[in-house]
Order: C-alpha cells, then structure tokens, then sequence
C-alpha cells in the first residue's frame, strides 16, 4: 500500500484506543469491562454515513478512517472512544509494513 501524504502534523485529534476485559463479580456472574489502552493523536476521516428512522428511533452510522503513529498491540479487538461516540474497529494496517502509521478503519453506531 503506498503512502497517502500521511504526517504526523495532520494528526491533530485526540482518540482513546480502549481494550476488553471480562470480570466477575462477587455474586459470580460475568461483566465486560472496557479501559483505555493508549491515548493517541490522529487525522480523522469520514467515509461514509447513513442515517435511519425506524419506530420512533434514529439510528446512525458512519465509516471512518483513523490514521496514526505506528502502535503495536492495537487489534480489531479494540475499540476507539472519540468525541464521546465508539468506534468498532474493522481493520489495523501497518502502512507499507514500516512501522511508522497505523490506518485503522472503523464503524461508528455498531455494537462494540
């Protein structure tokens, strides 16, 4: 994949990778636990975005393009927290395989 003028000045918004645990509580029973992983700066980008009305209810979703310094140990299993809304990732590709920037391509208004 070539390099698509990527620098780390356009990296200007701030964006939370948060991971998954699972935890017990004290009567036995399972619980997801989401906690901040890494707090990176990125260039955000919008793909795509629907809008839908159903039964009284909005429902929005949105493809994005998250672009940042090369982090090892971010996965699809992750997610991402920016501007209060979350992010389901759905690809991490290590640009030109040189680590230097991630492009992380994730959906907005999916259940993570």
């Amino acid at each position: 994949m070539a390099s698509s003028g990527t620098s780390v000045g356009s990296m200007t918004k701030s964006i939370v990778i948060q991971s998954v645990a699972n935890t017990t509580d004290a009567g036995g029973g399972r619980s997801v636990v989401w906690s901040t992983y890494k707090t990176v700066y990125a260039n955000v980008q919008q793909l795509s975005g629907t809008t839908k009305y159903a039964q009284g209810v909005v429902d929005e979703k949105g493809a994005y393009v998250f672009t940042v310094r090369y982090t090892a140990g971010i996965t699809t299993l992750n997610r991402i927290n920016y501007n209060s809304q979350l992010f389901s990732i759905t690809s991490v590709i290590n640009l030109d395989e040189r680590n230097k920037y991630l492009v992380i391509k994730a959906d907005e208004g999916v259940a993570v």
